[in-house]
């Protein structure tokens, strides 16, 4: 079936803009983004168990050349503790399993393992930044008509390339920060989520980001985020699968597949054993506390 576009709408670029000017000019993305926050409004805190062949694959890999007869490292047990506002969650291995390389490992996977779809965009912590960012750029938006759907195009245009400090989005999606010339979001009106993302960079890098929901509680969740280049040599994926915890459908699988010419990679990672709304270690409230800061 043919798929006919209309422009209903078009707004002039604006520039320069002052810091209300910039707040409002960012509303529709940030309450696109926001709606995170109605999730599971009775969750405060959940810890899980994570488990992923990675981390045997590693082991095996640093401990390849070892004499035969001395004793590997035991894989440990790795926890994910979350908490309602912390600006991340924390991913600790654990036990006296725990060998200081591994730990030190479980760390660098952390980034990976850690994820939350929904906290991937826009994050909270960083609408300052994004306020002032948008006071430097040329502002355009553009509301189009697809099939049966309405989107709203909002579009920065950088004059001096930019380092966004993942104020618009967090380094594990694997978008470029750094020298960006152009960003347009589009927002899907009927359900107010964000449903692709496009960046672009003075090098000449073009990178879309896809994103589909499924709908939890009557609020849109991040389920798959797919992200390709015009040339087919970037592709990455990241899907999440949910299972119910008592009255919450939490993570139960995360598949994330990069494909793109430095790195051919899978990582699969399994949660179990959710134990919800319990008090949290004073050690990882610390952590969180500090990176706060």
């Amino acid at each position: 079936m043919m798929r006919f576009l209309l422009c209903v709408f078009i707004s002039l670029a604006i520039f320069p803009l002052d810091r209300a000017m910039a707040v409002e000019a960012l509303a529709p993305l940030e309450s696109a983004a926001r709606q995170d926050d109605q999730l599971h409004p009775g969750l405060n805190t959940y810890q899980v168990t994570v488990e992923t062949s990675k981390i045997d694959e590693t082991i095996q890999k640093m401990t390849a050349s070892m004499p035969a007869d001395l004793p590997r490292p035991q894989p440990p047990n790795v926890i994910k503790y979350w908490r309602r506002g912390a600006p991340e969650s924390v991913i600790l291995a654990e036990g006296e399993q725990a060998h200081p390389y591994i730990t030190q490992m479980v760390e660098r996977f952390s980034n990976s393992l850690a994820v939350e779809l929904e906290a991937m965009l826009l994050p909270h912590s960083k609408a300052e930044q994004r306020q002032q960012l948008a006071q430097e750029a040329n502002i355009k938006m553009t509301e189009v008509v697809m099939a049966a759907n309405r989107l709203q195009r909002f579009e920065l245009q950088f004059e001096e390339p930019k380092d966004l400090d993942q104020a618009f989005y967090a380094t594990n999606m694997r978008l470029p920060q750094k020298e960006i010339k152009t960003l347009i979001f589009d927002i899907d009106l009927t359900s107010n989520t964000i449903s692709e993302v496009n960046v672009i960079t003075t090098e000449g890098i073009h990178l879309t980001t896809e994103i589909r929901y499924r709908q939890i509680d009557n609020v849109w969740v991040p389920e798959r985020i797919h992200t390709t280049n015009p040339n087919g040599t970037i592709d990455d994926l990241i899907e999440v699968s949910f299972t119910a915890v008592g009255d919450y459908q939490m993570p139960a699988k995360m598949v994330r597949t990069t494909r793109r010419p430095e790195l051919n990679d899978e990582l699969e990672v399994n949660f179990r054993d959710y134990i919800i709304n319990q008090p949290l270690p004073e050690s990882v409230l610390n952590r969180m506390q500090s990176s706060a800061h």
